[in-house]
């Protein structure tokens, strides 16, 4: 019944609504803490940078690391997902940088400078994500 309470939540904001609910401030923070060490490992990052990133032991960075390798069947479709998502929002952003064709007019003009030099900086910002 537990796993099947998070399906009936359609959309997102139900599902945030429900889990700020059920959990407390701390464990969401420790479950979100968790799910970000496994992305950071799966991405190549060392124990240590994931630690001192995260705030969180070596212990628990080496237990998340243990899951993935050995106990992460249900863990890496859902990383894996999340990846692929994070990559798909770089790859879309970067096409949109492209296209962003001057014209003779435009090719000084402070709007599309701005919008070329926000569109870069949320490109950085998706990269660093997690």
């Amino acid at each position: 019944m537990f796993l099947d309470s998070f399906l009936f939540a359609k959309d997102k904001d139900k599902l945030n609504a429900y889990v700020q609910s059920i959990f407390t401030p701390t464990e969401r923070i420790m479950l979100a803490k968790r799910f970000a060490a496994c992305i950071l490992l799966c991405k190549g990052q060392d124990y240590r940078s994931v630690a001192r990133i995260l705030r969180m032991s070596l212990t628990t960075i080496g237990k998340m690391n243990f899951k993935i390798k050995y106990e992460g069947e249900g863990l890496m479709p859902i990383i894996e997902d999340t990846l692929r998502k994070q990559a798909k929002g770089v790859f879309w952003e970067e096409l949109k940088d492209l296209l962003d064709l001057p014209s003779k007019s435009s090719l000084k003009s402070p709007d599309r400078l701005k919008r070329i030099s926000t569109r870069r900086r949320k490109i950085e910002t998706i990269k660093r994500e997690f």
